[in-house]
């Protein structure tokens, strides 16, 4: 007979695919803050249980990781306020994400 394990946030990793599934939303929220630094609102990782009487055995509980697993909740993306072309086009301004018609110092040549 396989030993007991307590459940405990140590062990937490030894659940079926629930290890795996964090590591990649961890190496996601990772990734987020470093392509989007200059967005300094925090990202969130979220496990949720849930853990319910057995009704078939009053000794035991039933412990569920609940869908998603693991929740991801990042800053949302940049807003960009665009101004429209004759032609029904929408151009924006990369570096003035609020303004489409702020010019930039420097002419990078971009497209017109």
């Amino acid at each position: 007979m396989a030993k007991y394990q307590p459940f405990t946030l140590r062990s937490l990793y030894k659940m079926r695919g629930l290890e795996d599934e964090f590591d990649r939303l961890l190496e996601q929220v990772t990734r987020d803050c470093i392509e989007r630094r200059t967005n300094t609102k925090a990202r969130e990782i979220t496990l949720k249980l849930k853990v319910t009487p057995d009704p078939g055995d009053e000794d035991n509980v039933i412990v569920q990781p609940t869908l998603p697993q693991v929740k991801l909740t990042l800053p949302p993306l940049d807003t960009y306020r665009m101004t429209t072309g004759a032609k029904g086009d929408l151009r924006f301004q990369p570096n003035f994400p609020l303004d489409p018609h702020q010019q930039d110092l420097f002419d990078e040549g971009g497209e017109e």
